[in-house]
């Protein structure tokens, strides 16, 4: 079985629970809705729309890797991952094969959102497009880190890790606020992370601060091969051992 193959497989899984999908969508609309009212109404510039749509699509993508994770935990506590590693495929390949429809699912939800985001006055320029490349390495480390807890944990014990990276994420990413509220030790421990990295290059490419882009993209870029590594150790190790 080859890594196109085996992520047509994964991609057909996703696709088997459309209303799962849905309410991935629908959920960073939800909340851009929500928060640009917000922003509306008060005059904070965390909640302009310029600044709101790129946090928006980044902290959407901490929901992915909820979604992989659960896809990768639950194959592996069924027979079908036994047969797939049978297959001359390597551990990274078959990682590869999970990741690839995810990081496009990814991806996906950030157009949702730029377009979402445009009816609340968000002005379409080539930038947007910039944007979604900008959002390919925060992809795929979110997708990294989703692989990992599927690799190491239970399809019960995912779940709860996610929703503690989500919650996570939402405190130390300033997806929309200011870290700077939460006092300059917590912000500085913040920047150590990638997650408001992620958003500072989604934010610095929809308005056009390119010279900005790069230094938080390595960080991301980073990050994703670190947390990619781990997941292929971490499920080695669970193959073997299982």
């Amino acid at each position: 079985m080859s890594v196109l193959a085996f992520a047509g497989r994964n991609l057909k899984e996703i696709a088997r629970d459309p209303s799962a999908l849905l309410i991935l969508m629908a959920l960073p609309v939800g909340l851009l809705l929500m928060l640009g009212t917000i922003g509306r109404n008060t005059g904070l510039s965390d909640f302009e729309i310029e600044a709101l749509a790129p946090g928006l699509a980044v902290f959407s993508l901490a929901f992915v890797a909820l979604f992989g994770g659960t896809l990768l935990a639950g194959d592996r506590a069924s027979s079908f991952l036994s047969r797939v590693l049978a297959a001359p495929l390597s551990a990274t390949g078959l990682l590869v094969a999970y990741a690839l429809p995810l990081v496009a699912l990814g991806l996906a939800q950030g157009v949702v959102c730029f377009v979402a985001a445009m009816f609340m006055g968000l002005e379409l320029t080539a930038n947007l497009l910039l944007a979604l490349v900008v959002l390919a390495p925060s992809a795929v480390m979110f997708v990294g880190i989703g692989l990992l807890l599927g690799s190491a944990l239970s399809s019960s014990q995912v779940g709860a890790a996610a929703s503690g990276l989500i919650t996570f994420a939402t405190f130390v990413g300033g997806y929309w606020m200011d870290l700077a509220v939460l006092g300059d030790g917590f912000a500085a421990v913040a920047r150590m992370l990638p997650f408001v990295h992620a958003a500072d290059a989604a934010r610095a490419a929809v308005t056009g601060d390119f010279g900005s882009i790069g230094g938080s993209l390595l960080w991301c870029a980073g990050y994703a091969i670190a947390v990619f590594a781990l997941a292929v150790v971490a499920f080695r190790r669970r193959s073997r051992a299982g």
